[in-house]
């Protein structure tokens, strides 16, 4: 897998290609344009993660942002021709909550731990001026500050719900204090319209962990101690982690692999997610999938425009890739392909849709290819490609009248492995597979498919394997990297094969090269045409 790091340091005259091999990521000089033979500022950073997981890749603000498969967000700053290497780990409010048994409007005699949970994620913070005169709750001498919570229990016998509000159930003092006045909730019906919750910022992944955390970060505020829920918290826990991200709107977003352990009725499956993290301004920021404000407060609870949140697609199936493509993220998974989009204003946390474009998935995220026109990628049925059109983005397949019988005979497997490119200089997207499948070394390729988009026109090449009088086995490519402009070969090529060359002891070297019969130039070639009388 390789990424071009352009703008790096937020130096627009830094260009670096970044390169995965194993759970390693080698850096080299994007500015030389012929080689990448020897690491670029001694660039060799090891991120602990599964060797064989696809990394993914994303740039904002001169850093690095990648998703090596788990759950940590790894990023790369640049500066004075330095690493540095930090991770991040994506955090959200607890809109969720746990299941603690009770009807959303029921107000119990018992408090139990995990309805103390959620009375506290709702906004029932653990002091409040409280008013306990039920005959005149004006008498400014008839309050203390307490836990609202037990005051209402003492007042009233029972435990506020699910769908209590303590604000809703306030009054003013004749000293113009306020004071939440129990004996108030008798006339408000809620019904079962829950109270609004989010209090508490937990982990996205390890949410009951995420969850205990909140009762020691409440005692290190300065707040007193109340019930304690930590031991009754039940496991609910993600094992996946995060699998595509990408830089749109200013802001990182994140797709994550499904599967979950415990949980209840109220768990996420964020394996349907589209995670957007706030407006970045900061490092920190780029961990921010939540609101700033509190959405219980009385005072400040609105979602603004910058803010970090999610967005829900629940019928999507292993989400593969985000890619931006005009003013819209295109998403791409196993069983079809969403666009979110935003506003007149663009993207932003209180303006923005999602909609369901084609039931035809991305195979893998390396064969999705993105042009100035539109972008393409290879499907089980086809090579489609999506476009703006007049209602939006459209959808259409390229092989269904052109060479459908030929893509049906590449294997799925092989398919599934196919890696591809754009070349702004020719017109042409190409795309690397093998024709049959090698399970050894599914990335060395033996051929490639080439759409000439100006015509538009298909044609084959294939890689030989073989070796030159030396002995010396051919170079086997990898993969493609973009070039930067500046650096185009004299033939105009807007790319690079990565290609991985044998030595004598069975050890590869890593390279980049223009296709040239693997040498300096190319055979002189010429085609006569004529016609049969």
């Amino acid at each position: 897998m390789s990424y071009l790091w352009e703008n790096a340091g937020e130096n627009p005259e830094r260009n670096i290609f970044v390169y995965q091999y194993g759970n390693k990521l080698y850096f080299y000089n994007g500015n030389i344009a012929d080689s990448i033979s020897s690491p670029y500022f001694g660039g060799a950073v090891s991120l602990t993660a599964t060797v064989n997981s696809k990394f993914s890749f994303a740039s904002i603000q001169g850093n690095l942002v990648v998703a090596v498969g788990d759950q940590n967000l790894r990023v790369i700053e640049y500066k004075s021709n330095t690493y540095t290497l930090s991770q991040v780990r994506l955090k959200v409010r607890d809109f969720w909550g746990v299941d603690d048994g009770f009807a959303t409007d029921e107000r119990t005699s018992t408090l139990t731990d995990l309805h103390a949970y959620n009375l506290y994620n709702q906004g029932w913070v653990p002091e409040f001026f409280c008013s306990s005169d039920p005959d005149n709750p004006t008498t400014m001498n008839n309050g203390t500050v307490e836990d609202p919570v037990e005051r209402t229990k003492l007042s009233l016998g029972v435990y506020p719900s699910n769908a209590d509000i303590l604000f809703t159930a306030l009054t003013m003092l004749t000293n113009g204090r306020k004071a939440y006045y129990p004996h108030a909730l008798k006339n408000i019906v809620s019904g079962n319209t829950p109270a609004a919750s989010g209090h508490y910022i937990i982990d996205l992944f390890d949410r009951s962990q995420g969850r205990k955390d909140t009762y020691d970060e409440d005692l290190a505020a300065g707040w007193p101690a109340r019930r304690n829920y930590k031991t009754s918290i039940p496991t609910d826990q993600s094992t996946g982690g995060i699998k595509a991200i990408a830089a749109y709107a200013g802001r990182i977003f994140y797709a994550c692999s499904a599967g979950e352990i415990g949980g209840d009725s109220r768990s996420p499956h964020i394996g349907t997610f589209v995670l957007f993290s706030k407006l970045a301004d900061s490092l920190e920021d780029l961990g921010k999938c939540y609101q700033e404000a509190d959405p219980t407060s009385e005072d400040i609870s609105d979602l603004i425009d910058i803010d970090g949140g999610y967005i829900q697609l629940p019928d999507a199936v292993n989400i593969k890739a985000l890619i931006p493509f005009k003013s819209e993220l295109l998403v791409f998974a196993d069983n079809g392909v969403w666009s979110i989009a935003g506003g007149d204003r663009g993207f932003t946390a209180t303006e923005y849709q999602s909609r369901f474009l084609t039931n035809n998935g991305a195979l893998s995220s390396d064969s999705i290819i993105v042009t100035p026109d539109a972008v393409l990628y290879w499907s089980k049925n086809g090579i489609f490609a999506l476009a703006v059109g007049q209602t939006g983005i459209e959808f259409k397949s390229l092989t269904e009248y052109t060479i459908q019988r030929f893509y049906n005979s590449i294997p799925y497997t092989c398919k599934k492995y196919a890696v591809g490119i754009y070349d702004d200089a020719s017109y042409r997207c190409r795309w690397l597979y093998q024709k049959e499948f090698n399970s050894a070394a599914p990335q060395k390729f033996t051929h490639e498919l080439i759409l000439d988009l100006s015509m538009p026109a298909w044609s084959r090449f294939k890689f030989y394997d073989t070796t030159d009088l030396s002995g010396t086995a051919t170079p086997r490519p990898t993969g493609y990297l973009a070039s930067p402009v500046a650096f185009r070969n004299s033939v105009g090529s807007d790319f690079r094969y990565t290609v991985l060359q044998e030595g004598a002891s069975r050890t590869y070297a890593l390279s980049l090269c223009y296709f040239e019969d693997w040498s300096a130039n190319d055979a002189e070639a010429y085609l006569i045409t004529g016609y049969v009388l």
